[in-house]
């Protein structure tokens, strides 16, 4: 069975970076957020598999989760700006309707299913101002073709 981990990670980073935009402006996709990002910006918080193999087909049940995050001054800002971004970003992975197709990770796995397994909204107070954080998990179920 092949781990789907790199095609995954690359089928998200290929459909979300700079795609998803906030005031006009590409949103960047991270793996790790460099010292000098700019907000808003998306991280991959964590990734987990576990096999779904049956006598007849290998599958896996995988979940990433992405971070949303902007930052504001003191005293401005909020949820909205974060709710805009999420909403994009479903959309991509999702489709926004139960026709549109789901994220692809072809040739080499069928995406049978993605949902949306959570979402969570916090913020931080920093020496400069707030930083909002979106948390979007994402389950898919993959049959490696």
């Amino acid at each position: 069975m092949t781990d789907a981990n790199k095609i995954i990670r690359t089928a998200y980073y290929n459909a979300l970076n700079n795609v998803v935009t906030f005031n006009s402006a590409g949103v960047a996709l991270y793996d790790a957020v460099p010292s000098n990002a700019v907000y808003p910006y998306i991280y991959v918080s964590d990734y987990t598999a576990v096999e779904d193999t049956t006598k007849d087909y290998f599958g896996q049940n995988v979940t990433i989760t992405l971070v949303v995050a902007m930052k504001y001054p003191a005293n401005y800002g909020g949820q909205s700006d974060i709710d805009s971004i999420a909403s994009q970003v479903s959309a991509i992975v999702r489709g926004t309707h139960t026709t549109d197709q789901p994220l692809s990770f072809l040739p080499n796995f069928q995406n049978v299913i993605t949902q949306l397994d959570q979402t969570n909204f916090f913020r931080q107070e920093v020496a400069d101002g707030i930083v909002f954080y979106r948390t979007m998990k994402f389950r898919h179920r993959i049959l490696q073709l």
